[in-house]
């Protein structure tokens, strides 16, 4: 007896541990949910881990990577993923949207390689709970690395390289900070002498 989509969509959410909105939510993003995306080994393109809620799980990171063109990012299914830590997004040339203010609340790592098409600086700078940040291969407009960093006071490590992004270095930086590379820019003047003063500095790319 064939089986109609709103019957597999029914029995794929009844047999799943995760909250049934985060379920909808990853299928809006087409993403597999036959088998239960916490229970079930990460696959090659995406992955998911969950939490260890109860009645439901709920999802903590999510990986997208080589999507297709039919993906898209909705305010909705954001909203429904706020538990998410842990977002990256990698050979998704999608476009962006505004995250809602209780997704970014708890995101505390984006990652962004050549995905999402284009960014900008202001774009990046609301992420404001960030530890870590990596952007690398995508077009960033915006008038400098501290437009996106000034706002961003727990970050530790910092990747944003090859992304055309111009201006000057930033001459203060947050005192946690542990790595950066903003390698393959078009920044220009002289490295601030404050970045000596960073104690928990390990390792900085900074070469054009």
């Amino acid at each position: 007896m064939p089986i109609s989509p709103s019957s597999s969509s029914s029995s794929s959410t009844s047999s799943s541990t995760l909250d049934p909105k985060q379920l909808r939510a990853l299928q809006s993003l087409s993403l597999p949910t036959s088998k239960d995306p916490c229970s079930h080994p990460p696959a090659l393109h995406n992955a998911t881990l969950c939490d260890n809620s109860k009645p439901f799980r709920h999802v903590i990171s999510l990986s997208l990577t080589n999507c297709s063109d039919v993906v898209s990012l909705s305010i909705t299914a954001l909203k429904s993923l706020s538990t998410l830590h842990d977002l990256q997004f990698i050979n998704c040339p999608i476009a962006p949207v505004r995250f809602p203010p209780e997704f970014i609340t708890n995101l505390h790592s984006f990652t962004c390689i050549n995905s999402l098409r284009k960014l900008t600086g202001v774009w990046l700078s609301r992420l404001k709970n960030l530890t870590d940040l990596t952007v690398s291969g995508v077009r960033v407009n915006g008038s400098g690395p501290s437009i996106i960093l000034g706002n961003l006071r727990r970050v530790k490590s910092v990747t944003i390289s090859h992304t055309n992004l111009t201006g000057y270095l930033p001459k203060l930086w947050h005192p946690n900070i542990t790595y950066i590379d903003l390698s393959g820019n078009q920044l220009k003047g002289k490295i601030p002498s404050s970045i000596s003063g960073l104690e928990n500095l390990v390792v900085i790319f900074l070469e054009r």
